[in-house]
């Protein structure tokens, strides 16, 4: 008896080592799911390059209610509008600082009562219009900012965007709000509060790609762009005074092989093809991107879905690919959609951005893969019941 009594402690050690040196891991909890992305429409439906429909450098899309389908073209300074069906309808705007024109597009979105607005980063207003290209007005938010991705809830507008100002990033807020008739109305959601993020990173990429974001009454769920595993939920309310408040209700951990979103470095030891060398802070950095958010929605049934790019280590390896959720934030399952191996010499990017979700669940890709002629690949998701 007592040798089997100084066998258990040693059995207790043994065990307890090998739950430390090998922690349960959070993809047990994931399925992988086989979820395939078909193609319904293709935009523009023509090669010829004789066509007055083309697109340069097609960044935003949305739809109105009828279905129609709105493209804005950063290169070309132009607004592109097709039928449900993909035909060619209109275009409207053009190079220029007039109420019809733009010099810089940088962000776009549409509200319940299909008005369309336009964010011109080079004269920082916020122009308004029909969703058949009728001007309405211009709004001046007064920002110095690049990027802005929008979100509408009741009468109030929310806008996405960071300003890159040296000394400043703890009161750096992600999230402004402004009323009706264009008053500020709040600032949430500090650079600060985002886990596993750093101050030496390049913020402002936090809100650039893809539509990470979507309100479900009065709730915001919010996914950084620069993506460090977590789906943040909060709270929407009004006080007293009409003022939007918003607090925190949870963050649900998603699907992540790297949990760093990003690293930068000088250059100077390493060199990386895709690295992308910019300033932040008021100096030169090269920043790796390791996990992207590409586009965060829900579903007609519920469900929500959130478009990554991932990297993984071993094989090495870039990844394109899809989380699902239930209505409760539960994790169901991932699907990869696209791997490319990666390789420091050669570009390592899937150029698709998931910009729109219409009211018949499908979702507009911006495609880059194919430089020379881009497109806007409308989708629907196959596989998930």
């Amino acid at each position: 008896m007592a040798r089997m009594n100084v066998k258990i402690p040693f059995l207790i050690l043994f065990i307890l080592c090998a739950l430390a040196c090998n922690p349960p891991s959070q993809k047990n909890d994931w399925k992988e799911l086989d979820v395939k992305l078909t193609t319904v429409l293709e935009l523009p439906d023509t090669t010829d390059e004789n066509s007055e429909v083309y697109f340069y450098h097609p960044d935003f899309v949305v739809t109105d209610s009828t279905g129609n389908i709105i493209v804005a073209d950063k290169g070309l300074n132009k607004l592109f509008l097709f039928s449900v069906d993909g035909e060619f309808l209109d275009t409207f705007g053009q190079r220029g600082r007039g109420p019809n024109e733009f010099l810089q597009i940088n962000g776009m979105s549409i509200n319940e009562s299909n008005e369309l607005f336009v964010f011109d980063q080079s004269s920082q207003l916020v122009k308004k219009f029909t969703s058949s290209g009728r001007y309405l007005t211009s709004i001046d938010y007064r920002t110095s900012i690049s990027d802005v991705e929008f979100e509408h809830w009741q009468d109030n507008v929310f806008l996405f965007y960071l300003i890159d100002v040296p000394g400043i990033v703890d009161s750096n807020y992600l999230l402004h709000s402004f009323s009706s008739n264009n008053e500020p109305n709040g600032e949430f959601i500090p650079f600060n509060d985002l886990e596993l993020l750093d101050d030496d990173l390049l913020i402002s990429y936090v809100t650039q790609i893809g539509n990470s974001h979507f309100i479900n009454n009065d709730t915001l769920y919010f996914a950084p762009s620069l993506y460090n595993g977590y789906i943040y939920r909060y709270k929407i309310s009004k006080n007293v005074s009409n003022k939007i408040e918003l607090y925190l209700l949870d963050k649900t951990k998603g699907w992540t092989f790297i949990d760093k979103p990003a690293e930068s470095f000088n250059g100077d030891n390493r060199a990386y093809f895709d690295a992308v060398t910019t300033m932040a802070g008021g100096r030169k950095i090269q920043t790796l991107f390791y996990n992207l958010s590409k586009g965060l929605y829900q579903l007609n049934n519920g469900m929500i879905v959130h478009f990554t790019y991932i990297e993984k280590k071993d094989p090495h390896e870039r990844i394109f690919g899809i989380e699902v959720y239930d209505k409760s934030m539960t994790p169901i399952g991932y699907a990869p959609i696209k791997r490319i191996s990666f390789d420091p010499k050669k570009s390592n990017m899937l150029p698709l951005n998931v910009m729109w979700k219409d009211n018949q669940d499908r979702f507009y890709i911006i495609d880059k893969e194919n430089r020379a002629t881009p497109k806007i690949r409308v989708v629907s998701l196959d596989g998930l019941k």
